[in-house]
Parts: C-alpha cells; sequence; structure tokens
C-alpha cells in the first residue's frame, strides 16, 4: 500500500508462473524496473539492466544503455519477458529517449505471446489473467504488466 501502483504484491504471482513455467538455468528479462521479480522466481537475469531508471534519464550515455538493453535481450533470447507498463516503473520525462519503449513493442509482438496480464485498476487492487484468458483481454487501466513467452523458432 505503501508504494501505491508500483506492482509489488503482484510482483510475487508473476515470479511464481515464471518459476513454474521455466527451469532454473532459463534466463527471463523485465523490461522496467522490477528487479524483485527475478529474486522471487529464483531465475537469472537476460541483462545486466535490471532496472530502468537509469535509462530515462537525460544523460549523455542513455541511449547507449538502450541499444545495449536492447542487444543483450535479443542475443540472450530469454524465454520469459515481463514488459511493466507502469510510469513509476520508469520516470520518464518530458526530454526520456523513448527508443527501448518503442523497440519493446514490435520485438514483442514479432518474437513473444502474451501468457499473463496484471491489470492495475487501483492503487490497491489488481486483476491477473493467465495463459488464454490473458490473450483475450486488454488493459483496462493505465497501468498494466504482460507476461510475455518466447514464440518457439
Amino acid at each position: 500500500m505503501m508504494y501505491r501502483l508500483n506492482p509489488f504484491p503482484e510482483s510475487i504471482k508473476i515470479a511464481e508462473y515464471i518459476k513454474a513455467h521455466t527451469n532454473k538455468d532459463d534466463r527471463i528479462a523485465v523490461i522496467g524496473s522490477e528487479p524483485q521479480i527475478y529474486f522471487y522466481a529464483d531465475r537469472k537475469s537476460a541483462t545486466g539492466y535490471i532496472y530502468t531508471y537509469g535509462l530515462m534519464e537525460p544523460h549523455s550515455y542513455a541511449s547507449k544503455m538502450q541499444l545495449e538493453f536492447i542487444r543483450e535481450i535479443e542475443t540472450s533470447r530469454p524465454q520469459y519477458i515481463v514488459f511493466v507498463n507502469v510510469t513509476t516503473s520508469w520516470l520518464p520525462r518530458p526530454d526520456s529517449d523513448k527508443t527501448i519503449i518503442k523497440w519493446a513493442e514490435t520485438f514483442l509482438k514479432q518474437n513473444y505471446t502474451t501468457v499473463g496480464l496484471i491489470d492495475s485498476v487501483s492503487e490497491n487492487n489488481y486483476l491477473i489473467y493467465w495463459d488464454e484468458e490473458a490473450a483475450r483481454f486488454e488493459p483496462s487501466s493505465p497501468n498494466y504488466l504482460f507476461v510475455l513467452k518466447r514464440n518457439i523458432k
């Protein structure tokens, strides 16, 4: 309750799902600032960037860091990716480089299938849909998370 829309309670449910559907040596990625998911799932990150605040900050390395993040995800091909669409997970500014957001939208649609939708309908209330249900629903709020599984290619 203290952290309001930040997806802390939801992170446990997401991690439980990922842990149940992966092997110990499978890599996962969180596109957002929820490193607790790695801890709860007991899975390693597919990238060295376990939170995204620095990618949105106005400094000379932000764009380079985003491209490195993208390259690490594309190269490691994580089994699962959690995409966090919660403003407090990014803390973007008006002048933030949004390359990573645009890339994620395209990359995830082309290479991953939605298996989880966590919809934050209010500060202390969220809905979770898994598997077939997740594919049928659209987020009803501006704050949501997708859990995506890599397509077999």
